[in-house]
């Protein structure tokens, strides 16, 4: 089995986090494999959406999985949604400046669950938001 440790040993120069990082960018999804997930999500199947889902979680957490699991907040299923919101809960401080990214989005869905999502990391509300991003000089 290959783990950190092994890979150091041979490496014995690389740290344990450079070791983590070329072995995360290995694992980066290919569009051709986020385009057939996105063909599944859109069926009217609940296994192959559920399929899907379970793909989705098992991918790493680049910006671009990050962004389909976001715009999946307005998925047509209710069910969908709750099952990506939960799962971006799980995950809030990796995908957290994604999330205020699409604090203004078009789709009363998608503000909805950011805003059932945010409180996970420690935000009240969006006037709390507003004023630590103001602290910040975002705004």
């Amino acid at each position: 089995m290959l783990n950190a440790s092994s890979i150091i040993d041979e490496t014995s120069s690389d740290s344990y986090l450079d070791v983590y990082n070329m072995h995360m960018k290995s694992k980066k999804t290919s569009k051709e494999t986020l385009n057939q997930i996105r063909q599944k999500l859109d069926s009217q199947s609940e296994s192959e959406i559920s399929e899907s889902l379970n793909q989705l979680k098992s991918l790493y957490l680049d910006v671009e999985v990050i962004e389909l699991l976001i715009g999946l907040l307005d998925h047509k299923l209710w069910k969908v949604r709750k099952l990506v919101a939960s799962y971006l809960i799980q995950s809030v401080t990796a995908v957290f400046p994604h999330l205020i990214k699409h604090l203004n989005s078009t789709s009363a869905h998608v503000r909805y669950w950011i805003y059932q999502i945010l409180p996970h990391a420690g935000i009240q509300s969006a006037r709390h938001l507003q004023k630590i991003y103001k602290k910040m000089d975002l705004f």
